[in-house]
């Protein structure tokens, strides 16, 4: 079965303390980026760029899993 973008995130973001700063340095509430974790659903396309900002990390790295 195929991993979605949230369950990506989830893996790269495994420590909670991260979840919590992550949250606020993309202008979302904690309680957001949990749901949008726990569902394992992809989150809007508008937040990509940001989380790959704060992660250090490519947009490939998170949409497909892949390096550039």
């Amino acid at each position: 079965n195929e991993m979605t973008i949230a369950n990506r995130l989830n893996e790269l973001i495994a420590e909670k303390e991260y979840k919590k700063e992550l949250a606020e340095r993309i202008g979302v509430a904690a309680s957001t980026l949990n749901t949008w974790l726990s569902r394992g659903e992809d989150f809007p396309a508008q937040y990509v760029i940001p989380i790959c900002g704060v992660l250090g990390i490519s947009a490939e790295k998170l949409l497909e899993g892949r390096d550039v």
